[in-house]
């Protein structure tokens, strides 16, 4: 029963309570007393009701989060926007995919055709390219051996003229140190004679006896002393001439030793390139002919297994990009709306982040506390009526579901959530987040004996009532079922028709049977 239907159902039975008190508030006045009000024992369905409040929520949200990680590309929705399954709703950025699953096909590709190969053997024109390979690569090594001894040799000959150059500056650089040696002794050896003439003369000079004799002595010792003068000069020229020789020797030895360093550095160098043309060659021919020999070689098992597994890795490496770009498109995985959407273009993402929400609001539930006294009235499958203020005149049905397993405590009072499906009808009309009020029955009982509770009296004893035959009332003890705020279901004490009292105006009346203390209420 509804809160407005139970609100005029109370004012129905105000109505008829005064009323019967009033016919028998008028009945008795002219006798002195104050009747009592009463209401019959009648036959019925009463119903117990419990009520609470809960709100609508959806069932169904989903958070997408990327698989992989990068950049948003493009956002294909926008919140509020209905999307169906399978729908694109945002594009991730992977730097150099693209890339990688081209170069990835194109090593499954070589790696297939190397099977191939492998299984069939060489053909006559492959055949003949392999043996073509070798042959080259053996002549570029007979070529890099000729010039490799033929650089052996320039540099061995150039290497020897050049220390035999220096060989032949340093003979000559002591050669002229020796010259000049004898230079020096056969100038003092000179002008030591010359001195010796001059002091000869001069001793003439002195001892000549006659003045004619010492005139010409006098003019032998002038002759003496100038050619003592040119000896000196003479030997100055010779000695700066030898010195010079020298000075031309070393310098000739300095070069020649320049020259010998340098020639060494560029024939070392002449001599690595030459063997490393040499080795390279002889790595070309290893290969060509390693390449030739396998491919004329007959493939084992094992060699055949191999390459398998080696295509398997590569269609696996592929397969795994391939799935990156298929999660790169984030589709939605079932029909929805839009809820919420937490980036935009450019922004970064990372796997298992959520950045995306979908609500099914086609899929709606009531969540509500229940107390736990009241816990053991209800059970899986319970139908309870909705209604909402947004629709103050629409009643919408849901029906009990489950209870969270947790309980959850408020200001000392113990609840649970309860979960109720609600129809179909009301996915249309409610959203998530509004207020409603439940009702559910959770005692009913028909065809029944049913009392207004105000007439029910509960002592330490028991239940009783207050029974009126007319003249005076009894006070008789019953048996109760259903209670609601309105009505008491009598199981014993009471026949249908019997009048029981819901209010005394005095206590003037007599009693037929006193259970516990005669008081009138």
């Amino acid at each position: 029963m509804g809160k407005y239907k139970r609100i005029l159902f109370i004012g129905l039975i105000l109505i008829l309570v005064l009323g019967v008190g009033a016919f028998l508030f008028f009945h008795f006045k002219g006798k002195g007393e104050a009747p009592p009000i009463v209401a019959k024992v009648e036959r019925g369905e009463i119903q117990r009701l419990l009520s609470f409040s809960g709100s609508v929520s959806h069932i169904n949200q989903i958070d997408l989060a990327p698989k992989v990680s990068g950049r948003v590309g493009e956002i294909l929705v926008k919140v509020g926007d209905r999307v169906e399954q399978g729908q694109e709703l945002l594009k991730i950025e992977i730097p150099d995919l693209e890339y990688q699953i081209s170069q990835a096909q194109l090593n499954l590709n070589s790696a297939i055709l190397r099977l191939k190969q492998l299984q069939e053997g060489p053909s006559p024109e492959e055949k003949r390219v392999l043996e073509l390979s070798v042959e080259k690569a053996q002549q570029d090594l007979e070529k890099a051996q000729e010039n490799y001894q033929r650089v052996l040799e320039t540099t061995t000959y150039t290497s020897s003229v050049a220390e035999n150059a220096v060989k032949i500056a340093e003979r000559r650089l002591e050669e002229a140190k020796e010259n000049l040696e004898l230079t020096k002794m056969s100038v003092s050896q000179s002008i030591d004679i010359a001195q010796l003439s001059v002091d000869q003369a001069s001793e003439d000079v002195e001892n000549s006896p006659t003045q004619a004799l010492k005139d010409q002595a006098e003019r032998k010792l002038e002759l003496a002393k100038e050619q003592l003068e040119a000896q000196k000069l003479a030997g100055e020229q010779q000695i700066k001439m030898a010195e010079s020789q020298v000075r031309s020797a070393e310098d000739a030895l300095d070069q020649a030793k320049q020259n010998l360093e340098q020639k060494t550095l560029a024939n070392r160098d002449l001599v690595a390139q030459a063997e490393s043309t040499l080795q390279s060659a002889e790595m070309a021919l290893k290969i060509a002919q390693a390449q030739l020999d396998q491919r004329l070689a007959i493939q084992s098992e094992t060699s055949l297994e191999l390459q398998k597994t080696a295509i398997e890795q590569t269609q696996l490496t592929l397969n795994n990009l391939l799935k990156q770009k298929e999660d790169s498109l984030i589709r939605s995985p079932a029909p929805g709306i839009v809820g919420s959407l937490s980036v935009k273009v450019g922004d970064p993402v990372m796997v298992n982040t959520p950045i995306l929400s979908l609500v099914d609001l086609d899929l709606l539930e009531i969540q509500a506390n229940i107390p736990e006294v009241n816990i053991g009235l209800l059970r899986p499958s319970m139908e309870a009526t909705v209604r909402a203020d947004a629709f103050p005149d629409l009643e919408f049905k849901a029906t009990l579901s489950y209870f969270n397993p947790l309980a959850s405590v408020s200001q000392g009072v113990v609840n649970y959530i309860a979960h109720f499906d609600l129809e179909k009808a009301a996915m249309g009309l409610l959203k998530p987040g509004m207020t409603v009020e439940l009702e559910i029955v959770v005692e009913k009982s028909s065809n029944t004996l049913i009392i207004p509770r105000p007439a029910l009296h509960q002592e330490d004893q028991g239940d009783f009532v207050y029974v009126w035959d007319g003249k005076q009332m009894e006070l008789r003890k019953v048996k109760t079922g259903i209670q609601n705020e309105i009505q008491v279901e009598i199981k014993e004490g009471l026949k249908e028709g019997e009048e029981v009292v819901l209010s005394l105006k005095s206590a003037t009346f007599s009693f037929s049977s006193t259970p516990f203390s005669a008081q009138t209420p």
